[in-house]
Parts: structure tokens; sequence; C-alpha cells
């Protein structure tokens, strides 16, 4: 989609409400969260303390989801993703580095989501960087440990410039 006053609700509103940022951050459920159809205490508390344990200073991280949630089936919030969207969204908000959490969330910007985790790629002059999901690093101290160092260096070599 190129021009956002016309892209579909939520995608424009999502937009409007970012800024660019150096590092970008998804999961499969964040539009859920973003749009308050199953906001995780858990996730949103995990993602600040990483941020914060990693020492990222205000404005250095944009949050984007790669899917939107589109109903309810069974208690359950149903997810429609958009890799053109995701793709729009990531062109305007100019990240450095693109951290995604879980092979759902690969899956739904159109990657293989069968790789392995810890993967670092480049794509168009970003940094694609593949964790495990969010509740893996909830429930796994070595993952959340190795997740995190991984980022430290990662992270130290970008420029906060913007």
């Amino acid at each position: 989609p190129a021009d956002p006053p016309q892209w579909a609700s939520p995608w424009k509103d999502l937009l409007q409400r970012s800024s660019p940022a150096p590092v970008l951050w998804t999961y499969h459920e964040l539009g859920a969260d973003l749009t308050g159809r199953g906001r995780s205490p858990e996730r949103s508390a995990f993602l600040k303390q990483i941020i914060t344990d990693l020492t990222l200073r205000k404005g250095s991280s944009a949050f984007w989801p790669c899917a939107i949630p589109c109903g309810n089936t069974g208690g359950e919030v149903s997810f429609t993703a958009s890799p053109a969207y995701f793709s729009a969204g990531v062109e305007r908000l100019m990240p450095q580095v693109v951290v995604v959490f879980g092979r759902q969330a690969m899956a739904d910007i159109g990657f293989d989501c069968e790789g392995p985790y810890f993967k670092q790629t480049m794509i168009s002059g970003k940094l694609l960087l593949t964790l495990p999901e969010i509740t893996e690093l909830l429930d796994g101290a070595a993952q959340r440990s190795s997740s995190i160092s991984l980022l430290r260096a990662l992270l130290n070599t970008v420029r906060f410039d913007l």
C-alpha cells in the first residue's frame, strides 16, 4: 500500500501513532495488544523489561504488527496477516534492526517459519533477527538470557541518531 491515509483500519491508525525508530519489534499477537483486543500484561512487562535491560533510550523502539485481529473463535482471537502492510510500515518507520519473536510472526511477514531462532538476515539494508516466541522466553530463563545477550551485542552496533 502506497498511500497511508488510504490504508485500511487499524493499519492506518497504528501508523499514525508510530514514529520512526532504529529498532522495530514485532510478534504475532502485537496487533491485538496494540488495538486492545488481546492485551497481555505479561508480554507488555516482558518487552518493557528487555528495553530497560538493553538500556535503549526513549524513541529508539517502534512496535509494528505483522497481523491484525479479525475476530474471535471459541474465545480465541483470530488474526489476519498482511506482509504488504507490514513491509509498508517498516519502510515508513525506517528501522535498522527488525526483531521478530516467533515462527508464526515470521510466517505472518512472509518468511520461512521453519528456520532456527537467533537467525540474523540482512533484507533491504535492515537486519532481521528471529527470536523465540515471547511465551517461550517468559518460560525459559536460558533462552531469555541468550536473547538479551544477542540483542545487546547487535544493538551496540546500531546508530541511534534518528
